[in-house]
C-alpha cells in the first residue's frame, strides 16, 4: 500500500471539462463531442443507404417471380416432338 497522501483535483481542472467541448446532436438532443456526432452522422447515411439498398432488393425481387413464370411457360412450350415448329416459329 502507498502512504502517499492523496491530491483531489478540482472538478475544473479535470480534463473530461477542459479538453471537450459539447455539441448538440440534432437528431438525439443529446449534448456529444464533435467526433461522436461525426461517427453518428456517418452511421446515419450508411444506415439510410442500406435501407435503400434492400428496397430495391425487394422491388428486384418482387419482379423476378414474373420473369420464373415466363420461364416456366416457355419451357413448357420446348416439347421435344414440336423442335421444328417452335423452331420455325421462333424465327
Amino acid at each position: 500500500m502507498s502512504t502517499e497522501p492523496k491530491v483531489e483535483v478540482p472538478a475544473e481542472e479535470t480534463k473530461e471539462t477542459t479538453d471537450t467541448k459539447l455539441y448538440k446532436d440534432e437528431v438525439t438532443g443529446e449534448m456529444v463531442s464533435k467526433n461522436e456526432i461525426k461517427k453518428r452522422q456517418k452511421q446515419r447515411e450508411k444506415e439510410a443507404k442500406d435501407k435503400l439498398k434492400a428496397e430495391e432488393k425487394k422491388a428486384k425481387a418482387e419482379n423476378a417471380p414474373a420473369k420464373k413464370e415466363k420461364a416456366k411457360v416457355e419451357e413448357e412450350e420446348l416439347d421435344p416432338s414440336k423442335y421444328t415448329d417452335n423452331r420455325k416459329n421462333w424465327i
